[in-house]
């Protein structure tokens, strides 16, 4: 059966030069450019795969430059049979030949974080098979002072390695970049928990100049360990480094420890929504753009309320308004942010938003996450989604 992705493999074919061996050539740097986006464009749509998906998983491996491929692609070229699903086929054999003839590695991850001080501990953050430890340099010194590593990144980049504190997890996988990219989602959703800790209640106005950002914590490297010894570091795509360290008050601390509970005690489903909606909320927290960082404040709302296509935006009104006590204030405040949040998806009306108002809906935001946490993590989404409805019958 034809598959519309075979035109892939045709466009690959035209622009490579058939070669004996592994891997193709090229006549021309343009067609080698072209080569790497086709081939680019072919491992996003075959990772949407479910049976790749699931393979990759359970094998812990992840696709580096998917040079794992083009032994097949040579193959399929030799034969002429430009055919996505043999392309598939082939690939699942290769990763079934990868996984028979590898093992899983024990990586240690280490993520610099622009925190200066710890006054109590933070507790372990557990997903999955997954667990996240926040430690000081001191904890980890014995780890991390490698020679190679110390010339590297240490005294190449004049990093002050004992000013930061360190996100250190530990995970079992085939290669690096499998433990890189399972891991690091992770770690970004606890620096999100540590950003509401730090910011909850909390609003700045800039008085004189552009505004300025509330709050951002950067990862601007991994350092990788493989059977504890030195593999190598990973740069971000932001490599500036950070212009602003943070100190975590035993308050940031309690509260942020309060949050891992709810969040180790919720199902995947509900953790994933706290996830997204906790992304959103630290966008909003380090975008400069006033208007941006409301409506990724807004976001974080309609998906802590559920929002999908069947549920309208009036709804998404209705929901936060039913777990606040309402009063008029309250009121006039909501339908406020509602129609500025129209305004500006609708006809990109930036300038009425003010930082007043980004810091409103900030503010509501934490109201809704607050109540979310305590009163609906243990739920499955069925069951939240029926609680909403109940709440909001009295709400106009």
């Amino acid at each position: 059966m034809s598959n519309e992705n075979d035109i892939i493999l045709k466009e690959l074919f035209k622009v490579s030069a058939k070669k004996e061996n592994n891997g193709f050539s090229f006549t021309s740097v343009s067609e080698y450019q072209k080569y790497v986006q086709f081939l680019t464009f072919l491992k996003l749509v075959s990772l949407e795969e479910n049976n790749i998906k699931r393979k990759l998983e359970c094998m812990r491996y992840h696709f580096e430059s998917f040079t794992e491929a083009e032994d097949i692609l040579v193959l399929l070229q030799k034969q002429n049979t430009p055919d996505y699903d043999l392309f598939i086929k082939r690939l699942c054999e290769k990763l079934d030949n990868i996984q028979s003839n590898s093992h899983t590695d024990k990586y240690a991850l280490y993520y610099p974080i622009n925190i200066t001080a710890l006054k109590s501990k933070i507790n372990e953050f557990h997903i999955g098979n997954i667990t996240i430890n926040i430690l000081n340099y001191l904890d980890i010194k014995n780890y991390i002072d490698d020679e190679t590593l110390e010339n590297q990144v240490f005294k190449a980049e004049n990093f002050d390695k004992t000013k930061y504190q360190y996100a250190k997890v530990t995970v079992w996988s085939r290669n690096a970049g499998y433990a890189h990219q399972k891991v690091t989602q992770y770690v970004n959703l606890l620096l999100c928990f540590i950003a509401y800790s730090k910011t909850f209640i909390k609003t700045s106005v800039t008085v004189a100049g552009p505004p300025k950002q509330l709050f951002e914590l950067k990862l601007n490297y991994i350092f990788i360990f493989k059977n504890n010894v030195y593999s190598l570091s990973h740069h971000f795509e932001d490599t500036s480094k950070a212009t602003e360290f943070y100190d975590l008050e035993y308050h940031d601390i309690n509260k942020l420890n309060l949050m891992l509970t709810q969040f180790n005690g919720a199902n995947r489903k509900v953790q994933e929504i706290v996830n997204n909606s906790m992304n959103q909320y630290r966008l909003g927290l380090k975008e400069k753009i006033i208007s941006s960082s409301f409506l990724s404040f807004w976001t974080s709302l309609e998906i802590l309320t559920l929002k999908e296509r069947s549920l309208s935006h009036n709804e998404v009104k209705k929901r936060l308004k039913s777990v606040i006590k309402m009063n008029d204030i309250h009121e006039y405040q909501i339908e406020r942010l509602y129609k500025l949040r129209n305004k500006l998806v609708h006809t990109g009306s930036h300038s009425e938003i003010t930082q007043f108002d980004r810091n409103l809906m900030k503010g509501y935001v934490e109201e809704l996450f607050e109540f979310f946490m305590s009163n609906f993590s243990k739920h499955s989404y069925s069951e939240i989604d029926e609680n909403y409805k109940y709440l909001q019958k009295d709400v106009t």
